[in-house]
């Protein structure tokens, strides 16, 4: 039961570190997503 519970809270921690990253991942691409689009408003603004 002891190693169950050692066990399950290294699983719990390694999860947690790759969420983190996969959090910051997504921070990152969906502010780039953002600024492309704000670029491609300002593009079709100059076109005009």
């Amino acid at each position: 039961m002891v190693e169950r519970t050692a066990e399950l809270t290294e699983v719990n921690a390694s999860l947690k570190e790759k969420n983190s990253i996969l959090e910051k991942y997504k921070d990152i691409t969906v502010g780039r997503e953002h600024r492309v689009n704000d670029l491609k408003e300002k593009i079709k603004e100059l076109e005009k």
